[in-house]
């Protein structure tokens, strides 16, 4: 780093300098004294003037190359620290943006928490809004039984159902009300049936057992079909099911509709893993919905 001299020290040369002149002129007179002696000593004095104003000027410039070290010295200090300043305080800003993130997130987290186990409770006190499935159960080579299984990690509460054979109940005699909807007969209606008592509770992944009304042995290749009613959360679900024996296993298939006030709000085909194919729906159970709630004597 080059070094500069300050105007102080410039100043202190001029002034020795010019110190040293004015000494010349002074000592102009004795050098041209006529005497020897005096001659001598104006000779004397003069060196000692150029010496001491070469050392005061030699002073001077060490002077202020030590003044400008020490100057740049102190300077690189000062960038040092306020270099190191800016590092730390971004360091505290960057530890205070870090913390206030890990607390924001551990809020968040906590309040996702809660609102999970808000969720939780609440399901637990209203219970699921997913509708219990009927299923088929093979209790021994040919005969087997019904249940409704309740696949939600909910419990499920207040369950009305009732069963019908549905091979059976196409042989029941039909007719229709002032209304000219399709009534069926209600004595054979309740030899194809069965009403089940209210389930009050079902628990998650638990079932319960139907019988089945008019079951028959089931041998290799054999069908049945049977509809499921259930009334669940202030909506009507008409379950229809279709078992066959493939292969000495009991397969099954299950289309669901969901109605209130008589009205279709959605229709669907549950998933099993090895379901049993169904080609028209329709043509399996022809009959309308909903004319199974009604009897009418004949």
């Amino acid at each position: 780093m080059a070094t500069v001299i300050d105007a102080v020290s410039i100043g202190q040369i001029i002034t020795s300098v010019l110190a040293g002149t004015i000494s010349f002129v002074a000592l102009n007179k004795d050098l041209r004294a006529k005497t020897q002696a005096l001659n001598r000593e104006a000779r004397l004095i003069r060196a000692i003037v150029i010496i001491l104003t070469f050392l005061s000027i030699v002073n001077i410039v060490i002077s202020s190359y030590s003044s400008d070290q020490e100057r740049q010295t102190l300077k690189h200090s000062i960038d040092e620290l306020a270099s190191q300043n800016t590092i730390l305080r971004r360091t505290i800003d960057s530890n205070s943006i870090q913390q206030s993130k890990l607390i924001t997130e551990s809020q968040r987290e906590s309040a996702k928490e809660l609102i999970d186990a808000a969720d939780e409770l609440k399901g637990l006190i209203n219970g699921t809004d997913s509708v219990p499935i009927f299923r088929f159960i093979r209790l021994s080579a040919t005969t087997f039984t019904g249940s409704v299984f309740n696949y939600s990690s909910r419990p499920a509460y207040k369950l009305l159902a009732h069963i019908a054979n549905y091979d059976k109940l196409l042989g029941c005699k039909f007719g229709h009300d002032i209304q000219r909807k399709l009534m069926v007969d209600s004595k054979c209606i309740d030899s194809v049936s069965n009403e089940l008592p209210e389930l009050p509770y079902l628990n998650v992944a638990a079932n319960a057992t139907i019988n089945l009304p008019l079951p028959r042995p089931l041998l290799e290749g054999d069908e049945c079909r049977y509809v499921f009613y259930l009334t669940f959360n202030g909506k009507t679900y008409e379950e229809q099911a279709i078992c066959k024996i493939v292969n000495n296993k009991i397969l099954q298939a299950d289309r669901i509709f969901e109605t209130q006030n008589n009205k279709v709000l959605r229709k669907w085909v549950a998933t099993y893993e090895d379901p049993l194919k169904i080609k028209d729906w329709d043509k399996e159970f022809p009959l309308p919905l909903g004319i199974y709630i009604g009897k009418l004597d004949f």
